[in-house]
């Protein structure tokens, strides 16, 4: 008889609930796709660090069925900051430029 909790005999160890099981890497994966395709002006290259930042945070977790929803939406909030301050930045620098440049 199986100990509640225990992994089948024979089973991968890294089958069941945890960071590393297909199913929550399977989830991740789609979780940075959705993003990358809501900030397309974010390299590609910090939306994956800003996931793997916001899942390394959840660790611990318990429930892991939330994991992949938690990790959205740290890494969407810390996006959208990216995404106006780098909005911010280029409406802020046109007009000085035009301030600037002989016409």
């Amino acid at each position: 008889m199986n100990t509640p909790g225990a992994p089948e005999p024979g089973a991968p160890a890294d089958s069941g609930p945890g960071p590393h099981s297909p199913a929550e890497q399977a989830a991740l994966r789609r979780v940075t796709e959705r993003l990358k395709a809501s900030f397309p002006a974010v390299d590609s290259d910090t939306v994956d660090a800003l996931v793997r930042t916001a899942h390394e945070a959840l660790r611990h977790a318990k429930v892991r069925a939330y994991v992949p929803v938690l990790v959205e939406r740290r890494a969407r909030i810390a996006l959208a900051v990216i995404a106006a301050e780098t909005r911010s930045s280029r409406s802020s620098g046109s007009p000085q430029r035009a301030e600037t440049d002989p016409a």
